[in-house]
């Protein structure tokens, strides 16, 4: 019973690494992200943000990359996704008040 036993210390806060020798995608998702936000209105933007979501997801379940521009990328790409789902609500919202039928260009005044 005088056998030693080795305790390997744990911290609490020990953190998963990530290896940051592959940081490409978590920059193009955070570039992406970027362009997402800035041109959110198009389809392009759409695209962008989309592309922003599944890479900062890839680096996030990889480990690979720099966490914080992955994380960058990845609240950017919903944010961006958000505003052009409202976006596309509003549009859809007034696309009934703004359809002009012959009767009301028939009751429009002379004088106009």
């Amino acid at each position: 019973m005088d056998d030693e036993i080795q305790h390997e210390e744990y911290s609490a806060t020990s953190e998963v690494k990530y290896d940051e020798s592959k940081k490409g995608l978590s920059i193009a998702s955070m570039v992406l992200g970027i362009v997402g936000i800035v041109i959110s209105c198009t389809l392009i933007g759409f695209v962008a943000s989309l592309l922003a979501i599944i890479f900062a997801g890839i680096c996030i379940n990889k480990k690979e990359g720099v966490k914080g521009f992955a994380i960058a990328g990845l609240v950017l790409g919903i944010l961006s996704l958000a505003f052009w789902a409202f976006i596309l609500i509003i549009n859809i919202a007034l696309i009934p008040s703004s359809i002009i039928t012959v009767d009301s260009i028939a009751n429009i005044p002379q004088g106009y």
